[in-house]
């Protein structure tokens, strides 16, 4: 089993649980940070002892929008979010039993898209080098941090700017810096800080319609694009050891997308890539990744109204998208387009967890996965023949192997499915079209062309077990005719020849399918060209026109089937010249008629 999705109210209240924000403390307990739009409340739920524990922790009038959680290292909550009412953008953290509210900037409208981080406090190691050439020793370490220092990236929207804040440990006072001001900048913003708390921000670039990143080196700001032509909206961003990645909604593909840089070399370049090929899917991104590094994305798919995961499986390096659908629950999770998701892997289970908005109640639900990640397999298919005849049969078969390898995975069951109409991407299994595989992971299937003429779409699929995850394969076309079209070859004698009077010379060839495979016991005819595009049969020595029959494959070699010699005594021209010939299969009820490609012979 993997992924397998249960799900529970965490908030019973009605019209709560957009915007959440969801994180773990050290014991694996989920904690979580949302709105009480109904209320215009900012609200904080954790578990305790199996129970949801609520508390309110602003309730000054429309409070709580666009909050973002993050724990210290004694496990106290600290948020910041964004005052509609007053249109500022304040922090709260919880210092024992008692919340403290501050007010981080009113300068304007400001506080949107907000992204929280805490420097923990500790002795730092100095930053790593941008060039492994570049050694620290003899560096010392820098000046330890005493206290947890909040920073938070957010909008300016009165300036249409990106803004970021950090409260000084000296002054205790929040200080305010302008990371971008060039055009219309800083929505979505992302926040991270590296282990001397030197901050990154990813948002979205308004007037270039572009994904950016800010960080700041030294007392200034740099910025780098990252995708320009619609990326960067909904962004997630995330450090693992020497990887940034990104996970972002490109607007103008209208597809879910995942960038990363690594910052071993001199240059380091980012890397974008498609999760999801599906339209409408990727808005309200949250990025996370388990102990061994995989990616796992949370969005919405607004054209299908679900919550869903990407991932990357164990052993692979494509992505898979699944619904997250709750056996416990009347119905799959769906969203308001205010509303957000948040993923995180539980330090104790190492599996995604996710809270988000149920529409359908209007309540804050929180998702747990169970079982392990599944082993990522590769399946494929080929049709043959891929032109068949009505009501034929044809071989579909493949192998299913464990990915980037040639293991085979067997004992597993192949199902295969055919389109139910031309372009509309809707695969249904036909009945009874299953078959195992064998060790080294082979299959074959031999179902019917049924239907009328027309060409035809077909994907083999392999279900979930308890190792791999289901995979299908690429879709195979297979055309089907009221007759069967031909290939007739003409081996020997070449394109042109010189031959003897009164001597006979040899024809041979082959009479195959379109996909190769040679047609027996047919009748081929010898026809001698007479004008432009005029031919007659050829008599040869004798009245009757030279024919022969196509053969029988011989045994272990199947490239005999469909050949044919003709009589050599027939082929002989008993008058000096140049003459041009074909051979000619006429048509029956199965296969369409054929003639060869024209051949020349000088007679001398």
């Amino acid at each position: 089993m993997t992924y397998k999705w249960t799900g529970e109210t965490v908030d019973n209240d009605e019209g709560v649980g957009q915007f959440s924000s969801l994180v773990f403390n050290k014991d694996g307990n989920p904690c979580i940070s949302y709105f009480d739009q109904k209320r215009n409340h900012l609200k904080y739920a954790y578990k305790y002892k199996e129970e949801w524990q609520h508390e309110v922790v602003d309730d000054d009038g429309d409070a709580g929008a666009f909050n973002s959680l993050v724990l210290d290292e004694h496990g106290n909550p600290h948020i910041s979010y964004y005052h509609s009412k007053k249109e500022c953008l304040m922090y709260a953290h919880k210092d024992g039993n008692r919340w403290q509210l501050e007010l981080v900037d009113d300068n304007g409208h400001v506080g949107m898209w907000c992204s929280i981080a805490v420097h923990k406090p500790g002795v730092l190691p100095h930053p790593r080098p941008k060039s492994r050439r570049i050694s620290l020793r003899g560096i010392g370490q820098l000046p330890p941090v005493k206290t947890s220092i909040p920073c938070i990236s957010y909008y300016d929207s009165q300036n249409s700017s990106l803004l970021y804040a950090s409260k000084s440990e000296e002054t205790n006072k929040w200080k305010v810096e302008t990371a971008d001001d060039e055009g219309h900048v800083g929505q979505y913003s992302s926040l991270t800080l590296d282990s001397i708390g030197n901050p990154s921000i990813s948002y979205y670039d308004n007037t270039n319609d572009a994904l950016k990143i800010a960080y700041k080196k030294g007392s200034k700001w740099k910025k780098d694009p990252i995708q320009s032509n619609g990326g960067g909206q909904y962004t997630s961003m995330r450090d693992r050891m020497i990887v940034t990645s990104i996970s972002y909604f490109d607007k103008t593909l209208e597809r879910l997308m995942f960038a990363s840089r690594s910052y071993i070399g001199r240059k380091p370049k980012w890397h974008s890539e498609p999760v999801s090929f599906q339209n409408g899917e990727g808005t309200f991104t949250s990025l996370t990744f388990n102990r061994s590094g995989s990616p796992h994305i949370s969005y919405y798919d607004y054209t299908q109204k679900y919550l869903k995961i990407a991932y990357v499986c164990s052993g692979g390096g494509l992505w898979y998208t699944d619904n997250v659908i709750s056996t416990d629950l009347s119905q799959a999770f769906l969203t308001l387009k205010e509303a957000s998701c948040s993923i995180k892997i539980n330090p104790k289970t190492d599996t995604p967890c996710i809270s988000c908005y149920d529409s359908s109640d209007n309540t804050l639900k929180y998702f747990v996965s169970t079982g392990t990640m599944l082993k990522a397999a590769t399946l494929t298919a080929e049709a043959i023949p891929s032109t068949v005849k009505t009501n034929q049969n044809f071989v579909v078969h493949g192998q299913l192997t464990l990915r980037n390898t040639a293991n085979g995975v067997s004992p597993a069951t192949i199902q295969l499915l055919r389109e139910l109409g031309p372009g509309t991407g809707n695969f249904q299994p036909i009945l009874g079209k299953t078959t195992g595989t064998n060790p080294d992971g082979t299959y074959e299937i031999t179902p019917n062309s049924e239907g009328e003429p027309a060409t035809y779409a077909y994907m083999t699929k392999f279900d979930t077990d308890d190792t791999y995850r289901w995979v299908e394969s690429l879709p195979l076309y297979v055309t089907v005719i009221s007759k069967i079209s031909t290939d007739l070859s003409v081996v020997n004698p070449s394109a042109t020849s010189t031959w003897f009077r009164n001597i006979p010379f040899s024809i041979s060839g082959r009479l195959t399918t379109l996909d190769g495979a040679g047609i027996p016991d047919k009748t081929i005819t010898v026809e001698k060209k007479t004008g432009q595009n005029d031919y007659e049969p050829w008599n040869g020595t004798y009245s009757q026109p030279i024919t022969t029959q196509t053969q029988h494959a011989a045994p272990g070699n199947p490239s005999v089937e469909g050949s044919y010699t003709m009589p050599l005594q027939y082929c002989v021209e008993r008058e000096a010249g140049t003459y041009t010939y074909h051979t000619k299969f006429d048509e029956d009820d199965t296969y369409y008629g054929q003639a060869s490609s024209d051949f020349t012979v000088n007679i001398l």
